[in-house]
């Protein structure tokens, strides 16, 4: 299966990933729908599927990503007041509000 599998899609990492997303598929239904009459075969298909379902959303995302703001742009309309770290949830942990103010940290 997956010679096949790397000669349809030309990339072997690509191939062995479709082939684990096609078992993964398969164990799952067996329960329920029970062993298909070609297994082999229905594996080979349900990888291509998966391969090209993928092929397709990558090659839509490559279309789309320039319709992104820049990370520049995103950060840029944060204010610089803003703390950026987590010391206001360290101060909110010091300081729980069931102790009473003596127990509190200062």
């Amino acid at each position: 299966m997956p010679a096949s599998l790397v000669g349809f899609l030309g990339d072997f990492d690509r191939a062995e990933d479709a082939a684990q997303e096609a078992f993964a598929i398969a164990a799952r239904r067996r329960p329920t729908s029970g062993v298909p009459a070609n297994p082999g075969a229905w594996l080979v298909t349900t990888a291509r599927n998966r391969a090209i379902d993928r092929m397709r959303r990558e090659h839509t995302l490559a279309e789309k990503i320039h319709l992104l703001p820049a990370p520049e742009a995103v950060m840029d309309e944060f204010d610089d007041t803003v703390i950026k770290d987590e010391r206001l949830e360290l101060i909110f942990t010091c300081r729980p509000p069931v102790l009473p103010l003596g127990g509190r940290w200062p």
